[in-house]
């Protein structure tokens, strides 16, 4: 992602490119272009080519694409399953564990039904939600 000081004709909400697959994110003092996912192992650092398609995009769609200054340019690993589902339950090599992890791209709009079920399963009621399907158990993890 890039984050940008806020441009004086920023979008009031947040919104999604969908052509060119650009995020656009403003707050108060702040702008930020992200939504770019690639599957490159563990090479770690920026994309150049990525971060240039995210202005491209920006620019593509919106009046004044990036703010007048940059305030950081960012990565970061995107947890993920081989199956593509959350791994949410008990560790079955430690005891005092219960892992929440592998929510890919869907990390933050989980995030709520995700901490009911961990909560539950640490012993504070029920499941409203069958946790079978997302037991690590199902990896051996």
């Amino acid at each position: 992602s890039i984050t940008y000081t806020r441009p004086e004709r920023a979008p009031r909400h947040a919104l999604v490119l969908r052509e060119a697959a650009v995020c656009v994110t403003t707050w108060g003092s702040g702008y930020r272009l992200g939504s770019t996912m690639e599957f490159s192992g563990y090479a770690e650092g920026l994309n150049r080519t990525r971060l240039d398609a995210l202005r491209r995009g920006a620019a593509a769609a919106l009046r004044e694409p990036e703010g007048p200054e940059v305030v950081e340019e960012w990565w970061g690993w995107r947890p993920m399953s081989m199956d593509e589902v959350p791994l949410i339950g008990p560790s079955t090599r430690w005891s005092n564990l219960l892992l929440a992890t592998a929510h890919g791209m869907l990390g933050v709009s989980m995030s709520a039904a995700t901490g009911e079920l961990v909560a539950a399963l640490a012993g504070r009621g029920a499941p409203a939600i069958d946790p079978a399907p997302y037991a690590p158990a199902r990896f051996g993890l």
